[in-house]
């Protein structure tokens, strides 16, 4: 493989280990505030904040989980009439599918982006934290950059997966 190829695999595999703990430490905040929110109303002395911060971790999670998916090419997909089609045409479905998908990042990154430069603009706050909520906000155009270098990954280091379910019909 080329020194290029092997510096953005490398630049990839790094920036998956800080998605892959970002996206941990979400689910494990929610987890927590969920315990604690239980704990809270069991005993009678329930706490509002655990409720917007489950909030906040599952938008994150969420947002990160959509992104992630794309890395082995793990999204939902139309294979079905795939298989249909003549063999010069499935042939360029695996491009198309980089294409549409990163095309929908790209744009998942662009609102994002104005969406935060709206909330910082405003200086929205968080109600129970008084944090700023551009820090919920930025979820959407991380998981942006987050898509694009996945379906990037799928096509460069998994290119099988993105062809999967394109053989012929028997």
């Amino acid at each position: 493989m080329s020194r290029s190829v092997e510096t953005i695999r490398t630049v990839l595999r790094t920036a998956n280990v800080l998605v892959d703990i970002v996206a941990t430490l979400t689910g494990l905040v929610m987890l927590a505030c969920i315990v604690v929110q239980i704990i809270g109303r069991w005993v009678e002395n329930p706490m509002p904040w655990t409720e917007e911060m489950t909030r906040y971790a599952f938008v994150w999670m969420a947002y990160l989980g959509v992104g992630i998916g794309f890395r082995k090419a793990e999204s939902a997909r139309v294979t079905m009439f795939v298989r249909y089609l003549p063999e010069c045409l499935r042939r360029m479905v695996p491009w198309i599918y980089a294409a549409v998908s990163a095309g929908f990042f790209l744009l998942i990154l662009c609102a994002g982006i104005e969406l935060v430069s709206q909330q910082v603009v405003m200086t929205e706050r968080c109600a129970t934290f008084d944090l700023p909520t551009w820090l919920v906000g930025l979820s959407v155009p991380v998981a942006g950059l987050v898509g694009i270098a996945g379906v990037v990954e799928s096509m460069l280091f998994h290119p099988e997966l993105v062809r999967e379910g394109q053989e012929s019909p028997q």
